[in-house]
């Protein structure tokens, strides 16, 4: 929704012309209204999270060598810090100096308000010489961005060496002058001129929640979404802990209840006691140890087991197709298993949850049956390099899986040492999409196309079948028929142009929907020339992708995947190009899914070459 405002040149106020007539409205209409403009909020907070992560890193940081946070505001935008710096010590178990609030006015002002304490800037400045140090990070909490008392408690922190932020509405705030971070949630004109405790203070108490919340699992108050630190001084308290104890670790409510008994009522010792089975004393060493209770449980989890002849690791390869898994013990494969769960895409970028659920299953599933233990986790991902997400999407893979170590890299990497190993060499992977690498396997590593279906890919299925389907659909543009063949192809998979059309729209991957048209036009070839050039056409520019990638660099060339692979329609078009080039394609040793593995368990062995290295996106432990 576009707001329209007039007025004065302060965002927070200004008129909104949606409200003009809100006195005259019925009382659903003016909830609606006040509703529609509060659901502006959360993408106005949204635009800030870059530099709110900027400051949760910064405090983790400050408070760790004993820095505390300090919070400065006036009206509701103070209350905001009050409520919030009340809350966190209770719910984390933090000292109640961790965070603390300083309000225009005093503590009076909590319960009514006193409007002119605001205007003094020495009032604040005052406040943030007595309480400040230069370890704090003072946050200064003005919906205007012009708050006197605010203004001078951050002069004042800023003197005094503390790292300060301003959190406003108004993106031209006077009070980001005298701040190292400005946080602005532009949340516009209220619903009622002027009255900031609407959207501005809604964004205001978002972000200091975010904020809070984040620092306080960084800091390793939390296990999992867990609140690990709670003090069960009362009933309820103490069944919540109770219940948190039994989910976490999967003990009885009697075997909780005796832990937590056992350790005095701290629930994070009672809680490394029933994951790893030690006493008390050793639980409490290792919460002091380790910076979080995750890092203990898997670095004490690591250190405890044997590795054995039953170790394996798992290599798996997700494409617009579906996965493979395989799993190699001692350098051979055991098992190797396919599913045809799919990532779907949107333009945020793949949504892995099916897949990392059905990933995880056959993992399991698949060890348990060979009687096998996982030592490494390898995921080559199509798109893996181009979409940030992927890794976080994929970490429950390692939660269920309970793998030593996970690592994660586009599928042309897994690719490569599936049909290469560590070696030097070129390989084209070709199936939906299509991406050459090329390397020296010591300091080079070329990457060529593997842009995606929409600028590049060429040769692949996905542009094998978008241009068999143009041809196929001239008709409906008002063109002649160039292909009958492939026009009854493509009627015959899709139905009506117009199905097609909406399929095409509708899909989550329309690279896939694309290249499921290649076995058409494969059997059309037979007998159909537009087929037959197309293919042509296609195996000309896979040629030519992976000779310019090898050029000077290697003669070892090697081709894979459901297009170019030993079995792939376009196998002998690219061969007969590539000897009509003086070179010669070699057989790939094994699939990507294997080259994933084989990644995972050299990272594991620390034999992988560093290009290689170079190479992965992520590795958890």
């Amino acid at each position: 929704m576009t707001t329209r405002a007039t007025g004065t040149d302060k965002p927070t106020e200004r008129r909104l012309s949606e409200s003009y007539d809100i006195d005259l409205m019925s009382t659903q209409e003016i909830l609606t209204c006040i509703n529609t403009e509060d659901s502006n909020v959360p993408g106005a907070v949204a635009a800030t999270l870059p530099q709110l992560a900027a400051v949760v890193d910064h405090a983790v940081a400050a408070v760790r060598r004993g820095g505390r946070v300090h919070y400065f505001g006036a009206g509701t935008s103070g209350r905001f810090g009050v409520l919030d710096a009340a809350e966190v010590p209770a719910t984390y178990g933090v000292s109640s100096d961790t965070f603390t609030a300083h309000l225009a006015g005093g503590t009076a002002a909590m319960i009514s308000a006193v409007e002119d304490a605001e205007d003094d800037p020495e009032s604040g400045a005052a406040d943030a010489e007595q309480a400040l140090r230069a370890d704090d990070i003072a946050i200064g909490l003005a919906a205007s961005g012009r708050t006197p008392y605010v203004a001078g408690a951050l002069r004042r922190a800023r003197e005094l060496g503390a790292r300060t932020v301003a959190i406003t509405s108004d993106p031209s705030a006077p009070l980001a002058d005298g701040a190292d971070h400005h946080l602005c949630a532009a949340t516009g004109p209220e619903v009622i001129t002027g009255s900031t405790r609407m959207k501005a203070g809604t964004a205001q108490k978002l972000i200091l929640s975010s904020f809070s919340t984040a620092l306080m699992i960084r800091l390793g108050h939390t296990y999992s979404n867990l609140m690990i630190d709670l003090v069960p001084v009362n009933d309820k308290l103490r069944a919540r802990v109770l219940t948190l104890l039994q989910v976490a670790s999967g003990a009885s409510a009697p075997e909780a209840a005796r832990a937590l008994d056992t350790c005095g009522g701290e629930v994070r010792t009672a809680l490394l006691v029933l994951l790893l089975d030690v006493d008390p004393a050793r639980a409490r060493a290792l919460d002091e140890k380790h910076r979080s209770l995750r890092e203990a449980v898997q670095h004490t989890t690591r250190s405890n087991r044997r590795r054995t002849a039953q170790d394996c690791h798992v290599g798996v390869d997700i494409g617009a197709s579906g996965y493979r898994v395989a799993i190699v013990r001692g350098g051979e494969l055991v098992d190797m298993v396919q599913g045809h769960v799919r990532p779907s895409v949107s333009a945020t970028g793949p949504d892995l949850r099916a897949v990392s659920d059905a990933v995880a299953r056959e993992v399991t599933v698949s060890t348990r049956r060979h009687g096998l233990d996982v030592a490494t986790l390898g995921l080559g991902v199509a798109g893996g390099r181009a979409f940030p997400n992927v890794t976080e999407a994929l970490l429950p893979i390692l939660n269920i899986v309970h793998a030593d170590m996970m690592a994660v890299f586009a599928d042309g990497v897994s690719s490569y040492v599936g049909a290469l190993g560590f070696e030097a060499g070129a390989v084209l992977a070709a199936g939906t999409g299509s991406v050459v690498i090329a390397t020296d396997a010591t300091t080079t590593w070329r990457r060529t196309d593997g842009l995606g279906h929409l600028l590049g890919d060429i040769g692949s299925g996905a542009w094998i079948g978008r241009r068999a389907l143009e041809v196929a659909v001239r008709h409906a543009t008002g063109r002649p028929t160039t292909s009958a063949a492939l026009r009854t192809a493509a009627e015959s998979r899709f139905g009506s142009v117009a199905t097609l059309v909406n399929d095409l729209h509708r899909s989550p991957d329309p690279s896939a929907t694309m290249a499921s048209f290649v076995p058409d036009v494969v059997a059309a070839a037979r007998e159909d020339d537009a087929a037959a050039e197309l293919l042509a056409q296609a195996a000309d520019e896979l040629a030519a992708t992976l000779l310019h990638a090898a050029d000077g660099l290697t003669r070892r060339l090697a081709a894979v995947g459901g297009i170019a692979g030993q079995d792939g329609p376009l196998r002998h078009l690219l061969e007969q190009r590539l000897t009509a080039a003086g070179h010669e394609l070699t057989e790939a040793a094994g699939s990507a899914a294997e080259g994933a593995a084989h990644i995972v368990r050299a990272l594991s062995q620390d034999t992988l070459p560093e290009v290689f290295r170079d190479q992965l996106l992520a590795v958890h432990t």
